[in-house]
């Protein structure tokens, strides 16, 4: 997961300079190189014939080019940042909401969304490694209810 080796970059022409040393640009891309698709998860990218199964969570309506498929859908375009929160994973398609610069009724920058951001990336007892009640992300959030 981090991308270091004898503490050298693995790789030093990242991007964004890899402020974690992760292995990928961003942690979401980091997470999804694993279970966007592999070990069986499915990450769709056509929402009118998903997979049986969700890999990476829900997460396969923000790569909709128009959600929008009633009649006149066409004419009446909705992206996929309309339908959920978005991921910051530009090595999946994924990028920041261009809508709404937090998240909605809240704070939380939309920006620093991430699947560490309700996941603890370095395991918790917790169902789903979800975060309990608990401060993340260097204070942006806190959780004030137990994982469930």
């Amino acid at each position: 997961m981090h991308n270091s080796q004898d503490g050298a970059l693995v790789d030093p022409d990242s991007p964004n300079g890899n402020p974690w040393l992760l292995t990928d640009s961003t942690p979401s891309d980091v997470c999804l190189n694993c279970h966007a698709t592999g070990l069986g998860a499915v990450f769709a990218v056509d929402v009118l014939n998903p997979s049986p199964m969700k890999g990476a969570g829900n997460f396969i309506f923000l790569l909709e080019d128009n959600l929008n498929d009633g009649h006149g859908g066409a004419a009446n375009p909705i992206s996929g940042d309309a339908a959920g929160h978005n991921l910051n994973a530009p090595g999946h398609g994924l990028a920041t909401d261009a809508t709404l610069t937090t998240a909605p009724g809240g704070t939380f920058p939309a920006g620093a969304m991430a699947c560490s951001s309700c996941h603890d990336p370095h395991g918790t007892e917790d169902f789903r490694m979800l975060y309990g009640v608990r401060t993340v992300q260097g204070g942006i959030a806190t959780f004030t209810n137990p994982a469930p």
